[in-house]
């Protein structure tokens, strides 16, 4: 891998680790609206539901997505074996 593909692969990682830390603020968000929602004694709808569930299937979309990612960086780069003698 050159360095220009290093460079757009790291890239690449700290997009998608930011996109990662956003969407965990979101679920977070959502569960705490939705607690206090309970707590106040109003009905929940589907929506809201539907809402913490998007956003906790785009964490663990990204959580794989971030793996990948760095398992790539890590095939690309040279290995170094140390020999003993």
């Amino acid at each position: 891998m050159n360095q220009v593909q290093s460079a757009n692969l790291t890239g690449l990682i700290e997009q998608t680790q930011n996109r990662l830390e956003r969407a965990k603020t979101r679920v977070d968000t959502n569960k705490r609206r939705l607690e206090n929602m309970k707590n106040q004694g109003a009905t929940i709808t589907m929506h809201g539901g539907w809402e913490k569930g998007y956003w906790e299937s785009k964490v663990f979309v990204l959580e794989d997505i971030l793996d990948d990612l760095t398992r790539l960086k890590m095939l690309g780069e040279p290995q170094r074996i140390e020999c003993e003698g």
